[in-house]
């Protein structure tokens, strides 16, 4: 018996017939079909952005598609496209939830509900000699056309990471690309061309860049350069390769930024080098916050880093226009009207009035944010002892990287305690530092004849697994209370 069958998708007004095995989830082969736009938590049925609606030939219910849907919804054909399974040939309506937009920062630009792609012409003219830089982030994705002399930014373009289809978070997009690699591959490069391309035509530079510096998280770049992503989701987490690379991207010359490890990439050493922390004497502390907290603490001397799973609790999800910044502040405010105890406890979900906007807090929610924020506490307490520090009132500046950090109000911070009182007054905002560091590290690259890497001090980093640290658990759970 064929275990293929034809299904007819409907989307607006267009209607396309595809092949489909029985084997395969429904969403399984949109993806590799490439119909549809979306985030999808790739098969845990928590967001249910893949809805559909089956006009003919609806397979039974899942057990996650009952608790999701009503009895009158699923007789009506709705299900879950990671869940539903056809068995015969059918007919499909995607009733797919649009991306909701995030707040993507740049350096000193900052966009709300983008569309898909989204120019801010900061400067049109044109330039003889420029090098593009892009971060590839696990949600979003920022590029900057860049003057080769001055180091002035010409262009930035900002959009959502064509690969989130398959998958919100690292690991499921590390999982995707043990099978589907090349598609992941192909979906990424093809958006950075397509970027570089809008930069030339919206800021009126003729001339190919010279250069193409890209940097992000170790899952992104393994993803971007085709490399196996296996090793990354297992422990002991080796990643193919951590070092500067050179190759090329239809013509152009590319230059992969070095990371640290496979928890640490090259985003962080970016922000490194933006900061200036490699090149003074003060210890200063360095937060890129968002599914991952990644961070960094040293000087000139030498600089220890590590890396947490924070969840959605720091990106928020953007619902409603409610990002993880927002929630922060929430909490803290109900903290403050002693709505929330210290314990995380809280009668019934509630809706506090922050900044202007209604925040929406859950019990679920609290306990997300408990759980993110006391894992990175523990790291930053683990850090400041590791570097033999006396006290964390030694550290000069706490340096807040990434949209997260752009948006977040350090009093907040403190009072949900993922920062200490002490902190407060050092805290400083420096955007997406990613970029910021990636500039400087193109123009040295397209002016060395040298190891640019040298630049950063990449000698002098050094990265530690957090969660097999001995303290780490007891210091954790004792970081879990308000």
């Amino acid at each position: 018996m064929s275990e293929m069958i034809t299904i007819t998708i409907k989307e607006k007004q267009t209607e396309k017939k595809i092949q489909h095995d029985k084997k395969k989830t429904l969403l399984e082969t949109l993806l590799l079909e490439e119909i549809g736009k979306g985030s999808f938590c790739k098969g845990i049925s928590l967001c249910g952005n893949c809805k559909v609606r089956f006009q003919k030939g609806a397979p039974f219910p899942t057990a996650q598609e009952r608790r999701f849907f009503t009895a009158e919804e699923l007789r009506d054909g709705f299900r879950l496209a990671c869940q539903a399974k056809p068995v015969q040939d059918c007919v499909v309506e995607l009733q797919f939830a649009a991306d909701s937009g995030m707040n993507i920062v740049s350096d000193s630009s900052v966009q709300t509900g983008i569309e898909d792609w989204n120019v801010t012409k900061e400067r049109k003219r044109e330039a003889a000699r420029t090098f593009v830089v892009v971060d590839i982030g696990t949600t979003t994705v920022v590029m900057q056309l860049v003057d080769a002399i001055t180091e002035e930014v010409i262009g930035t373009v900002k959009f959502m990471n064509p690969q989130r289809r398959f998958g919100l978070d690292v690991l499921s997009r590390i999982q995707a690309a043990k099978e589907h690699g090349e598609v992941l591959k192909s979906l990424i490069q093809k958006a950075v061309l397509q970027g570089i391309v809008t930069l030339k035509r919206e800021s009126g530079c003729e001339n190919p860049p010279e250069l193409l510096c890209v940097t992000g998280n170790t899952a992104m770049l393994h993803i971007f350069m085709g490399y196996d992503t296996e090793a990354l989701g297992k422990s002991p987490f080796r990643p193919v390769s951590v070092a500067c690379e050179e190759t090329t991207l239809d013509g152009i010359r590319t230059v992969i930024m070095p990371s640290v490890s496979a928890f640490v990439g090259a985003d962080i050493t970016a922000g490194i080098l933006s900061t200036g922390m490699q090149e003074t004497d003060k210890m200063n502390l360095l937060l890129d916050l968002g599914t991952n907290g990644e961070m960094a603490l040293g000087n000139k001397e030498s600089i220890l880093t590590c890396a947490t799973a924070a969840g959605p609790a720091f990106e928020g999800g953007a619902e409603k226009g409610i990002y993880g910044s927002d929630r922060i502040g929430a909490v803290a405010t109900l903290l403050t009207q002693g709505v929330i105890e210290e314990s995380g406890y809280m009668e019934m979900p509630t809706t506090c009035i922050y900044q202007g906007k209604n925040v929406e807090v859950s019990l679920e929610q609290i306990r997300q944010l408990q759980l993110a924020k006391a894992a990175v506490r523990a790291g930053i307490e683990i850090l400041v002892k590791k570097c033999g520090l006396k006290s964390i009132e030694e550290l000069d500046t706490v340096y807040l990287a990434g949209g997260f950090g752009f948006f977040l109000d350090a009093h907040a911070a403190v009072r949900i305690g993922l920062l200490p009182e002490v902190l407060e007054d050092k805290v400083k905002a420096v955007g997406n530092s990613a970029l910021a560091g990636a500039r400087r590290f193109g123009k040295a690259y397209l002016e060395s004849k040298g190891n640019v890497c040298q630049l950063v001090y990449m000698d002098r980093i050094e990265s530690f697994n957090l969660a097999k640290e001995e303290e780490f658990q007891e210091l954790y759970i004792q970081c879990m209370n308000f």
